[in-house]
């Protein structure tokens, strides 16, 4: 075999290594670790994506078989041999994965889409303060962290009660408030938040990092209001800083915890079910089961947005969630470092006939879910999602903030407001 092509297809493994890591990273942020143990894991798998590709160039191109000086394949060892074909299958698959989702990226459902991104130093002529290593990072060309983003989609909704057309949800998410961006600018977009004037505010977790910030929390989600309530789950980051301390901070601004519970509001002749969950890394699933009555319309708060498939088995119309920060960063071609098909946009799903509706995604996560058979959503589920706001230095992706979600009947609109 030539030089040239032993290249070939070490290049091949080594993308597929790559693939593989990230699969593991995946599988990672669905496991409600503690937050040690899962530093300690992206450590080890960070290491070993710097690591696979020299050790593979090293041990088998250049020493032992040298296939890349002339060496024989014959001479690798067999178990080099065997993570070599795994890392090809792996590629291989990510390949059609890749293929699948840019053939399924149109979903029938959505109308339209349309985007744009507001600079908080243009909008306010006030240049943001960047302190300590946050602030050193946020100086790097190319960021955005101190921008928002709205985008709005129109999506039909084919359950959605009748009488509720035009009802609207604010979906906020990842704030990770810590210091950087300072306390002016999650004010300010909270105030583009609360100029939205939606009929129901939602929060799906990591609000913030610390609570040196907890005062903040009065003049930023506390200056959102919404006629048909405030509800709230908690995550990951939250739970480390301390649960019942961040509980009872939202619920002094007016903010109803819906972690582990489920809540009723009888609204235009119809039931809105707003449930919530903060597992995997606390409490319990929401009791619901999966008989909906027609004047029912169910949502479900979730940080994790794994959870979708306990979700559709439940009946639930629309889930939200975050925690993937639209996959933390965006790699030119192999595309999210995390996330998978759940890091954001829209995504269509294969029906089931055991679930009526609803399905999303993970992190940073609206989901729409559509009956099976409908013409309109391509017999399947829809999935609205955005980035999460905290990205991985060292240059983070635009700052999110929040997502206006209009549900209607008819034409039927789903806008998504979100802010990085």
């Amino acid at each position: 075999m030539t030089q040239v092509a032993s290249l070939i297809i070490l290049a091949a493994v080594i993308v597929g290594h790559l693939v593989l890591v990230r699969a593991l990273l995946n599988r990672g942020y669905e496991l409600g670790l503690p937050q040690r143990l899962w530093q300690a894991l992206v450590a080890l798998l960070v290491l070993l994506a710097l690591a696979g590709p020299v050790a593979i160039v090293w041990l088998v191109g250049l020493r032992g078989a040298a296939v890349l000086r002339g060496g024989a394949w014959g001479d690798v060892p067999f178990a080099w041999m065997l993570y070599f074909a795994v890392c090809v299958a792996g590629l291989l698959i990510g390949i059609g994965v890749m293929t699948g989702r840019a053939h399924f990226a149109h979903v029938a459902a959505q109308v339209s889409s349309s985007s744009k991104v507001l600079d908080y130093a243009q909008a306010t002529s006030n240049p943001p303060p960047m302190k300590g290593a946050i602030g050193k990072l946020a100086r790097l060309p190319g960021n955005q962290v101190f921008t928002v983003e709205i985008v709005e989609r129109e999506i039909r909704v084919p359950r959605l009660p009748r009488q509720w057309d035009g009802i609207s949800i604010l979906h906020v998410t990842d704030l990770h408030m810590n210091g950087t961006p300072d306390r002016a600018f999650f004010e300010w977009a909270a105030a583009q938040c609360a100029a939205l004037r939606c009929d129901i505010a939602t929060m799906t977790g990591d609000v913030m990092d610390n609570f040196e910030v907890l005062d903040w929390l009065p003049t930023t989600l506390g200056a959102i209001d919404a006629p048909l309530g405030k509800y709230f789950v908690l995550g990951n980051h939250d739970l480390h800083v301390g649960g019942d301390l961040m509980r009872a901070a939202m619920a002094r601004i007016g903010w109803t915890s819906v972690a582990g519970r489920v809540e009723t509001k009888e609204f235009r002749d119809a039931r809105l079910v707003i449930a919530g969950t903060e597992t995997p890394w606390a409490g319990e699933l929401p009791p619901m089961n999966g008989t909906v009555e027609s004047i029912e319309f169910r949502l479900l708060l979730s940080h994790a947005p794994h959870l979708i498939h306990w979700a559709r088995r439940r009946g639930v119309d629309l889930m939200l969630a975050g925690h993937l920060h639209g996959g933390q960063i965006q790699w030119p071609v192999i595309g999210p470092l995390a996330g998978g098909r759940f890091h954001s946009g829209v995504v269509r799903f294969a029906a089931d006939a055991d679930a009526r509706r609803a399905r999303a995604r993970t992190d940073g996560t609206a989901a729409l879910g559509l009956p099976p058979g409908d013409h309109e959503a391509g017999a399947a589920g829809v999935n609205v999602m955005a980035r999460d706001s905290r990205p991985l230095p060292p240059v983070p992706p635009t700052e999110e903030i929040a997502r206006r979600i209009r549900l209607c009947r008819g034409d039927a609109c789903v806008a998504l407001w979100r802010g990085g």
